[in-house]
């Protein structure tokens, strides 16, 4: 009852009804699981995966990419049980080429009979002739001599080598340097590298396999060439490619070019004693230049080594003296 010139107030609540999922017909109950798996690792992406360090996204592309660790945390959390199969038909040890296919096997142990069921599996393929194990970016006082001494080198080894393997990079001072695309003259040295490399790659398209995590992680391959960052490397934020650690960051290209005295005290200093073995083993001029020639692609004569190959040469001679 309400008094005249009183007017009366209806309030009204709405109750807060919670979203029920539907179920799934009968005839779709098989898919109970799959359901299930697809929460689990949507949890385990929001929940527990750190970014940077379980996976991180590469700019440009529309999807995170999955790193091993983030990889082992699928693994771990499903209990799966991991079998690595190697294959590396197309290695050539003499040719310092390496080849290798891995396929990796995910099963689940049955805690009663101890028995594997496997449930999918993953290819990752890793090879010495992609870019990133083919070549090295290194600054000026790694090149050869001839380059070194050069006036303008980035433009004698632009002429031998082409354009694209010379790159100017920023300093710390903001101003520019010239780093340059070199030959691994050493692959042998990544023979195990490779190996990880492919079983990495295998293990983590397996688990995004079997537990359909590939609807929120990329693997490496469908970056269609691109590299993931690794430890040290930089990554630009305008355009997306990545700078090796490797590359020592100077303030100037000059402060990296070693002084002309500098140069020829380092090549007196090592032709002295590449001398001294090719006089105990009693070569002629032209089979030094072959034995530089064959093992070390893109040299010719002393002259073309670069200081971090003449080391590995010297001691090449050496073993060779001592079993003579």
């Amino acid at each position: 009852m309400t008094t005249q010139g009183t007017k009366a107030v209806t309030t009204t609540s709405k109750a807060v009804v919670k979203k029920e999922k539907p179920q799934l017909p009968d005839k779709f109950s098989y898919l109970a699981d799959l359901v299930t798996k697809k929460e689990e690792v949507e949890w385990i992406y929001r929940s527990i995966m750190t970014e940077g360090v379980d996976y991180g996204t590469i700019p440009g592309t529309p999807k995170p990419t999955l790193y091993k660790s983030g990889a082992e945390m699928l693994r771990g959390f499903f209990k799966h049980v991991i079998e690595f199969h190697e294959d590396d038909t197309g290695t050539d040890l003499l040719k310092g080429i390496f080849f290798w296919t891995v396929r990796c096997k995910v099963g689940i142990r049955n805690p009663e009979t101890g028995e594997v069921e496997y449930i999918g599996e993953g290819l990752g393929h890793c090879n010495s002739l992609e870019s990133k194990y083919r070549y090295r970016w290194v600054t000026r006082d790694q090149l050869p001599v001839e380059f070194a001494k050069a006036d303008k080198p980035w433009e004698a080894w632009a002429n031998k080598h082409g354009p694209a393997t010379v790159k100017s990079k920023y300093g710390k001072g903001g101003k520019t340097f010239n780093v340059f695309r070199i030959e691994n003259d050493i692959p042998h040295d990544l023979a195990n590298t490779i190996l990880k490399m492919a079983k990495k790659r295998a293990f983590v398209d397996a688990e995004l396999t079997v537990t359909g995590a590939s609807r929120i992680f990329l693997v490496e391959d469908d970056l269609q060439g691109s590299q993931v960052p690794e430890k040290g490397d930089q990554v630009e934020p305008l355009t997306g490619e990545i700078i090796p650690g490797e590359i020592v960051d100077e303030d100037t290209e000059e402060k990296q070019a070693p002084q002309e005295s500098q140069v020829d005290a380092a090549f007196e200093a090592f032709d002295k004693n590449l001398q001294g073995f090719v006089k105990q083993l009693a070569w002629k001029e032209p089979t030094l230049n072959s034995y530089i020639k064959t093992h070390f692609p893109g040299c010719e004569k002393p002259e073309d080594l670069s200081p971090k190959q003449r080391d590995p040469l010297l001691h090449q001679l050496a073993d060779m003296v001592a079993m003579k």
